[in-house]
């Protein structure tokens, strides 16, 4: 793999083809997420596919990975989750390519033009070669069986943990034409003193895009979450292309009711 990455990114330069160029050092001082034992806890940086994650403040836990292939491409996902008071508090999923070739022809996602969301800060044009999207949205769970039976794994996990079924957070997609990685950070209301949803569909909770409501401690909470949003949107954008250094991100969530 490590050849064909080289042989590609030869190829890509004499093409004049835009290409991410990897810090190999600054990533190899970062965790691999494919290759870390359930429970291993991690800080600031990971990484994902030759790519660095960057990990919001605080001590985050990981509970599993898997690799597959879906089309032309081996890609990897992992699932994080950082607890507080024993309960799961945050989590994030992430998705990236394992293997890279010239050009994969990776295409901008659909859900990139979401328009039933609380805010999306998506690039506003097409561009395959360079496509950065954000999202902050609801996210509701349910007992509903995935054909990917990684999500089946993590509804488990969420079960066992008596983790709350709807949690609010940011979503991000960055791509050029070989590469890409999906990141999700979402945080769970009731650690921050909401009542914990259970049961609900994602029109019937209240933190629905209709349901906020202004001048609410909810949508106080979803304006900190779009501030918080904007920072760590860089910081995916930094890590896509390996200019996160060593150090850690200095990205921290907090609110107060």
């Amino acid at each position: 793999m490590a050849q064909r990455r080289m042989a590609a990114r030869g190829l890509a330069t004499l093409l004049g083809v835009p290409l991410t160029i990897a810090a190999v050092a600054t990533t190899a001082l970062a965790q691999d997420l494919m290759s870390l034992e359930p429970g291993t806890e991690i800080e600031k940086i990971a990484s994902i596919g030759g790519k660095q994650l960057p990990l919001p403040d605080g001590k985050w836990e990981f509970v599993m990975s898997e690799a597959d292939r879906r089309g032309s491409a081996k890609a990897g996902s992992a699932f994080l989750v950082r607890k507080a008071n024993g309960r799961i508090a945050a989590y994030i999923f992430v998705r990236a390519t394992l293997e890279i070739e010239v050009d994969n022809g990776w295409k901008r996602p659909g859900w990139c033009d979401r328009s039933n969301v609380h805010h999306n800060g998506s690039d506003n044009y097409y561009n395959k070669n360079d496509a950065l999207c954000w999202m902050l949205v609801q996210q509701v769970f349910t007992n509903k069986v995935h054909r990917v039976e990684l999500f089946n794994r993590i509804g488990d996990y969420r079960r066992k943990h008596d983790a709350t079924s709807t949690l609010v957070g940011n979503r991000y997609w960055r791509n050029d034409s070989h590469d890409y990685l999906l990141v999700a950070h979402f945080v769970d209301p009731a650690a921050y003193g909401f009542p914990a949803e259970r049961g609900k569909r994602w029109r019937e909770s209240k933190w629905h895009v209709n349901s906020v409501g202004d001048g609410t401690p909810r949508r106080r909470f979803v304006d900190a979450l779009k501030a918080f949003g904007e920072k760590y949107r860089e910081a995916v954008r930094k890590g896509f292309s390996n200019r996160l250094g060593t150090g850690g991100t200095g990205l921290k969530f907090a609110f107060e009711q």
